[in-house]
């Protein structure tokens, strides 16, 4: 009775070990022109701005700040379109895209205001390792086929 109770132990700690073991995400890769993957490393680029309308009611330094966050979310939620993470949902006639996740040390490297209240941005993000994509989606490693 006592070895057996210990083999089931054994067994359940193996088993969970093999569960913590398999947390790298698989994934594939989408068409996505403002990103692809140099090194260890995702570049994404994303483009965000504010309404004329609304920028007439805004103040210069809330403007920027404004269009520049929307430029880092466009291109958070390109990363992740990108990896495939993104999905289409469809409710009724009304069709849109579901992007769920955190992004974790990106690193602006491209920033510019133009003109007409738009503001382009690209940031690099690390893929695996500590304050990672991989570590703010909840995951050891992401492998990327």
């Amino acid at each position: 009775m006592r070895v057996r109770h210990y083999l089931y132990l054994w067994l359940s700690c193996l088993i969970i070990s093999s569960c913590e073991n398999s947390h790298i995400l698989h994934v594939g890769t989408q068409p996505v022109s403002d990103a692809h993957v140099q090194g260890q490393f995702l570049i994404v680029s994303g483009a965000g701005g504010i309404k004329r309308h609304q920028a007439r009611e805004m103040e210069r330094s809330n403007l920027k700040l404004s269009a520049r966050r929307a430029a880092i979310l466009v291109a958070e939620r390109n990363a992740l379109r990108y990896l495939d993470l993104a999905e289409r949902v469809k409710v009724g006639s009304v069709e849109y895209e579901h992007v769920e996740g955190v992004v974790k040390g990106s690193e602006v490297i491209r920033e510019e205001w133009t003109s007409d209240n738009q503001y382009n941005i690209t940031l690099k993000i690390r893929i695996n390792g500590a304050g990672s994509l991989a570590e703010g989606l909840g995951y050891k490693k992401i492998a990327i086929r």
